[in-house]
């Protein structure tokens, strides 16, 4: 039977979750059942920037008629991603200059809050909405 790798990640969150363990570094890491060694979430940060620019870049190409205020939305998948970690992300993030929207915000799960929805607006300004 395969192995769902939704289904291995929630098992290995509620193993740590009972009982947490670390590396002489302080650090978690799971542990491939197949091979026995750790899994590594090789330049996390570098996909998660890449899939916003991409997303970024195919929105701001369109042209959008009919409407009055236009805002974007990205949701950015990334379940195991801190806040602190797309703080940095963004500052990554280039908008187009010829971009139609009068707002933008990056949408995500926080993983420090067990859960809840952050809103990161990062144009015009950069500013956070979080859920309750």
């Amino acid at each position: 039977m395969a192995l769902y790798k939704g289904d291995f990640h929630a098992r290995e969150e509620w193993k740590f979750a009972r009982n947490p363990t670390f590396d002489k570094r302080g650090v978690h890491q799971l542990i491939d059942p197949r091979t026995g060694r750790p899994i590594i979430w090789d330049r996390m940060d570098e996909r998660v920037t890449g899939s916003c620019q991409r997303v970024l870049n195919e929105k701001c190409s369109k042209k959008y008629d009919g409407v009055n205020h236009l805002w974007l939305v990205i949701y950015a998948r990334a379940p195991v991603t801190e806040s602190h970690e797309f703080d940095m992300i963004i500052q990554k993030l280039k908008i187009p200059s010829d971009s139609p929207f009068e707002r933008i915000f990056i949408l995500h799960v926080t993983a420090e809050r067990g859960g809840g929805y952050r809103a990161l607006e990062i144009f015009p300004a950069v500013r956070q909405f979080i859920s309750d």
